[in-house]
């Protein structure tokens, strides 16, 4: 599989940010729902609720993280929480 994403001069690179398109198309057809969490302890279904605006702070950190070249190999852990009104 080709990720057309990538910068061929720069290796594990993006060429520009994640659109939204792009992170709800993984959000749907990746995540796959009943599966067990990981170190996050964030279950599929969480991430498939988001409310708008917890998308935008997901897409924020996620285009943030995998520009900045200073963190490219290193591990980023983060702590999501869905409060519901």
């Amino acid at each position: 599989m080709t990720l057309s994403r990538t910068a061929e001069h720069q290796p594990g690179g993006l060429r520009g940010e994640l659109t939204s398109q792009e992170i709800k198309k993984y959000v749907a057809m990746c995540l796959k729902p009943g599966k067990s969490t990981g170190p996050d302890r964030c279950p599929n279904e969480l991430t498939k609720a988001m409310m708008d605006e917890e998308f935008r702070i997901v897409k924020m950190w996620v285009n943030e993280i995998l520009t900045d070249t200073s963190r490219q190999r290193a591990t980023v852990n983060v702590t999501i929480f869905s409060f519901t009104k």
